[in-house]
């Protein structure tokens, strides 16, 4: 017999190819979708990190810029840092924040308390917590409990 035209399995077997590519290609753009956003997430965090580090290594800008609660510097071994995001890295959920850890009292020199701690750039990616370190800070604090100096060692 001589048909013109397709049979119904034949269709449904076109159909059947048809979607699992069309499954396929848009599992492709969602892990494509994900990986973009991740990446833009790192570059994010590496310019907020190396801004950080330019800020610290300046004296100056870095008293001006930064703040912690020292009036609990002998009983933590950690404190937040008070720092002012990029707006743009705000927007994107990623809840960053300063810390200071690993705090180490380095002794008491003309009324002054000097301090050692290790600067971390804590933020979300994804729901999970990540840490970035930015670099070891060491920072003195007169006996009114202000900082009044602060030098960094970038690593």
């Amino acid at each position: 017999m001589n048909q013109k035209g397709y049979s119904l399995v034949e269709i449904m077997i076109g159909a059947g190819l048809v979607s699992v590519i069309a499954m396929g290609l848009m599992t492709l753009l969602e892990i494509n979708d994900k990986t973009q956003s991740v990446s833009k997430v790192k570059n994010e965090i590496s310019t907020v990190v190396n801004t950080i580090r330019e800020e610290i290594s300046n004296e100056q800008i870095c008293l001006k810029r930064f703040s912690l609660d020292t009036t609990t510097l002998n009983s933590l071994s950690e404190a937040d840092i008070i720092y002012n995001f990029p707006p743009s890295f705000l927007k994107s959920g990623e809840n960053p924040h300063l810390k200071m850890k690993e705090i180490t009292s380095l002794g008491v020199h003309d009324g002054q308390n000097f301090y050692r701690g290790i600067l971390t750039l804590n933020y979300l990616v994804k729901s999970a917590e990540q840490q970035k370190h930015i670099g070891m800070l060491f920072f003195k604090v007169n006996s009114g409990m202000t900082l009044s100096s602060c030098q960094s060692e970038i690593y």
